[in-house]
């Protein structure tokens, strides 16, 4: 399943992998840039990162819940 936010300009992106959530946002901090991410299962956050990319972003989230089976 995968479910995108409709402000393009905002470029968040949500996504279900493996019955886990990911979330992807832009950083907040400007000046460094690209896109921080967390992998959710219910009310935890299991992990968190930054990254270049959206897609950069995406896949390292899978892969960490892929690791976790």
């Amino acid at each position: 399943m995968k479910r995108e936010n409709s402000e393009t300009n905002n470029q968040n992106h949500e996504e279900i992998f493996h019955e886990h959530e990911i979330y992807i946002e832009p950083n907040p901090d400007h000046y460094r840039g690209g896109f921080v991410w967390s992998v959710c299962k219910g009310e935890c956050e299991l992990d968190c990162g930054l990254s270049l990319t959206i897609d950069d972003a995406l896949n390292e989230a899978k892969k960490v819940i892929r690791e976790l089976f």
